[in-house]
C-alpha cells in the first residue's frame, strides 16, 4: 500500500511547481527596478503590487485545488508498487506507442515536405547552422511555418515518449530505444532549424518523469547518491536550461545582434533568460490591465480556434470582433503598442483571468489544481492514469510562466491520446468481462484479462 506519510519526490507535486513558478518569478518580476526592463528588455515594467496580488491568488487557488484533488484519493487507495505492471494491459500499449510514434514521424515528413515545396534546401539549413545573419528567421517564417492539424502530428512525439519510458519500466530499454532515440533526433534537429527549443523539452521531461515514477519514485527507498541526485534534480534541471536556452540563443540572437557588445555570451544568456521569464510576466500583467475581459476560452483553449473544424465554430459561439481576425493574431499588435514584442510571451497565469475575468480566473484555476492533485495521485500509485497523463500536466506546470501549454494545439493530440488510453483500457476490460461472464462457470481474474490484452 501507498505510505501517506511518504512526499515522494517534492519537486514532481503540482503544488510544489506551481507554487515555485508563481511566487519565485512573480517576486522576481515585482522586484527588478524599472530602469533595468527599459535598459535590458525595452520596456516599460507594469508588474506592480496588483499584479503581483492576483498572482499570488492565483497560486493560492491552485494549491487548494490541489490539496482537495489529493484528499478525494484517500479513501480508495490501491495496491501499488512492485505489482503496477500486472494491471497495464501491455499489447494495447505496444500498440499505442507504435501508433503515436509513425503518426508523429508522418507529421514530420510533411512537414519537411511542405518546407521544400516552399524552396527550403540544404543551403538554408547550413546557414542556419552556422549562425548566418537572417537564416533562422528565414527557416522559420518562410519555409517552416506549420499548418493547424496537419503539422500537429509532430506532436505525437510527447505521447511516444511516455508510453516509451512506461514500457522501459516493465520491459526494459530493448523494445523503445530506436523509437524514443530517433523522436530526440527530430526534436533536436526541430530545435535547430526551426529555433524550437521547447521541442527537446517536450521529448525529455516526460520520459523522465516517467522514469522516476516506475523506477525511482520513492526517493527514500533507494541509494543516497541517487536519491541527493534527485533531490538536486531542480537546480541541475535549471543549469541545464541555462545551458541548452546560451547555445540555442547563440544561433537565433547573439551573432545576429549582440555579438560584440558590452556583454559576454554566458552573461548575454543569463540576462536574456531572465529576461525571457520576468517580461513574460510583466507582459500578462500589461494584458491584464488594458484588455477587457474577453469572456470566452480564448488563451485557456487556443487550439479551438487555431483549427480548421473548430475555427468556425468558436467564432460563431464567442463573437468578438478582436478574436475574429483570420490573418493576424490580435496579441503581437496589441503587445508591439505598449511593449516590446521581441519578449512576447505572457504570463499562463494570468490568462484565465484576461478570458473569465478575476473571479472566473480563480475558480479556474481551482479546478485545474484539483485536477492536477488527483491525476498526480494516480501517478504515485502508478496507475495508467497518472502514468499516462500527469507527465503532461507536469510539462504544461514548468512552461506557465512563459504560456498558457494546456491551451495550445501542440498539446492536444498527446493528451487526448494519453486521457483516452485508460478509459480505453476499462471499457475493454468491461466488454472482455462481459463476455467471459456469458460462459457457464467461467471467471477471469483481471490479471489474465490485462494479460491477453
Amino acid at each position: 500500500m501507498v505510505n501517506q506519510r511518504n512526499p515522494g519526490i517534492w519537486w514532481l507535486h503540482p503544488s510544489a511547481v506551481f507554487s515555485v513558478a508563481g511566487i519565485g518569478i512573480g517576486l522576481a518580476a515585482y522586484m527588478v527596478p524599472e530602469n533595468m526592463y527599459r535598459t535590458y528588455w525595452r520596456t516599460p515594467k507594469f508588474f506592480e503590487g496588483t499584479a503581483l496580488d492576483l498572482t499570488l491568488f492565483c497560486v493560492a487557488a491552485f494549491v487548494f485545488g490541489s490539496f482537495c484533488g489529493s484528499k478525494l484519493q484517500i479513501d480508495h487507495i490501491r495496491q501499488q508498487t512492485s505489482d503496477w505492471a500486472s494491471n497495464i494491459p501491455w499489447k494495447l500499449v505496444f500498440s499505442l506507442f507504435r501508433l503515436s510514434f509513425y503518426l508523429c514521424v508522418f507529421g514530420y515528413l510533411i512537414w519537411t515536405a511542405l518546407a521544400i515545396e516552399r524552396g527550403m534546401t540544404l543551403a538554408v539549413i547550413t546557414g542556419v547552422l552556422t549562425g548566418e545573419k537572417g537564416a533562422m528567421y528565414d527557416a522559420r517564417f518562410t519555409y517552416l511555418p506549420t499548418v493547424g492539424g496537419v503539422t500537429t502530428l509532430t506532436q505525437f512525439g510527447s505521447a511516444a515518449m511516455i508510453l516509451g519510458a512506461v514500457i522501459r519500466g516493465r520491459h526494459g530499454w530493448r523494445p523503445i530505444w530506436r523509437n524514443c532515440g530517433f523522436i530526440l533526433f527530430l526534436a533536436v534537429v526541430r530545435a535547430l532549424v526551426n529555433s524550437e527549443r521547447f521541442a527537446i523539452i517536450e521529448t525529455v521531461v516526460p520520459f523522465v518523469v516517467v522514469t522516476l515514477a516506475v523506477s525511482y519514485s520513492d526517493a527514500l527507498q533507494v541509494g543516497r547518491p541517487w536519491r541527493a541526485l534527485i533531490r538536486l534534480a531542480p537546480v541541475l534541471g535549471v543549469a541545464a536550461l541555462f545551458f541548452l536556452f546560451t547555445g540555442f540563443e547563440y544561433f537565433r540572437s547573439w551573432t545576429n545582434y549582440y555579438a560584440g557588445r558590452d556583454l559576454s555570451l554566458w552573461e548575454f544568456g543569463a540576462m536574456r533568460l531572465l529576461g525571457y521569464y520576468v517580461t513574460s510576466f510583466n507582459n500578462g500583467a500589461y494584458l491584464l490591465a488594458r484588455l477587457e475581459t474577453l469572456n470566452a476560452p480564448y488563451f485557456t483553449l487556443h487550439f479551438l480556434w487555431g483549427f480548421p473544424l473548430s475555427g468556425p465554430l468558436v467564432k460563431r459561439f464567442f463573437p468578438n470582433p478582436m478574436l475574429d481576425s483570420s490573418d493576424k493574431w490580435f496579441y503581437f499588435p496589441f503587445l508591439e503598442a505598449g511593449a516590446n514584442v521581441e519578449f512576447n510571451n505572457a504570463d499562463g497565469i494570468l490568462f484565465p483571468l484576461m478570458d473569465f475575468g478575476v473571479a472566473g480566473g480563480l475558480l479556474y484555476w481551482v479546478l485545474i489544481g484539483l485536477i492536477c492533485g488527483y491525476v498526480y495521485h494516480s501517478f504515485r500509485r502508478k496507475e495508467a492514469l497518472g502514468l499516462f497523463v500527469y507527465p503532461m500536466l507536469f510539462l504544461g506546470l514548468i512552461e506557465m510562466p512563459l504560456a498558457l501549454y494546456w491551451g495550445e494545439g501542440r498539446a492536444f493530440p498527446s493528451l487526448c491520446l494519453l486521457a483516452g488510453a485508460p478509459a480505453l483500457f476499462w471499457i475493454i476490460k468491461r466488454l472482455y468481462a462481459t463476455g467471459t461472464r456469458l460462459v457457464p462457470g467461467h471467471r477471469i481474474s483481471t490479471r489474465e484479462m490485462t494479460a491477453q490484452l
